[in-house]
């Protein structure tokens, strides 16, 4: 959670791990405005790759909050893996 809390105001892809898990966040750094989200389109093993694709939902015009800022992200856990990460976004 330290790595997430240090990284969150900037855009940031990181994997991280602990004996049993791997740890997969995707985060999109400030954005003006709150009741952002994040979709996650896919998300897939090949054979020698985890892929993640990854979305930013603004808020409709009705549920924007002026003047407040936030720092979406989502962390995805997965069974632990030495594969590569690769981060596909679409936004």
């Amino acid at each position: 959670m330290k790595k997430i809390n240090e990284s969150k105001n900037q855009e940031m892809k990181l994997t991280f791990q602990d004996q049993e898990n791997l740890y997969i966040a995707r985060g999109y750094g400030v954005v003006k405005n709150g009741n952002y989200s994040i979709s996650v389109n896919a998300l897939y093993e090949t054979e020698n790759a985890i892929c993640i694709e990854t979305t930013l939902i603004g808020p409709s015009v009705e549920e924007q909050q002026e003047g407040i800022e936030s720092t979406p992200y989502v962390v995805l856990k997965l069974p632990l893996s030495d594969k590569t990460i690769i981060f596909d976004s679409l936004d």
